[in-house]
């Protein structure tokens, strides 16, 4: 199984472009985007240790398979047999960065109010993430 950077070369190698995005958030992981047979795709990658790769990697996962199976709109699919040892490829998703707005506030507030709801209706998966100390995490996050 390869781990990402040979994923990478391999796709340079094909003759594709993978594009690195100018903004990188959070010191977990680096992001990567790129088109394979007219899909386009986002490579996250994990760094640190192997016990930390695969922890992130797994949470992650798990994350996605919750709201995906809480028939929570706008998650990525996983393609589990593309990802390598040390990422996860999963389809792009284009999104928005607006500007804040008390439109938008509430449209943050109510999305957190829905995945509590979901919650507490199953709380069985483990958190995404290892922890956040200030509000600025949870905004980068979102």
């Amino acid at each position: 199984m390869y781990n990402s950077a040979q994923f990478l070369e391999e796709l340079q190698s094909k003759g594709l472009r993978i594009i690195e995005p100018d903004k990188q958030i959070g010191g977990n992981s680096k992001l990567y985007k790129f088109r394979l047979q007219g899909k386009k795709y986002a490579l996250k990658v994990y760094t640190g240790s192997n016990e930390r790769i695969t922890r992130s990697r797994n949470r992650e996962i798990s994350a996605i398979q919750f709201l995906r199976n809480s028939n929570y709109y706008h998650v990525p699919k996983i393609d589990i047999n593309l990802s390598p040892v040390d990422g996860l490829c999963m389809e792009f998703l284009p999104g928005k960065n607006p500007r804040q707005s008390k439109n938008i506030n509430k449209l943050i507030l109510n999305t957190l109010k829905d995945l509590k709801s979901i919650y507490q209706l199953d709380s069985s998966f483990v958190n995404a993430v290892d922890a956040s100390f200030e509000s600025s995490d949870v905004i980068k996050q979102i």
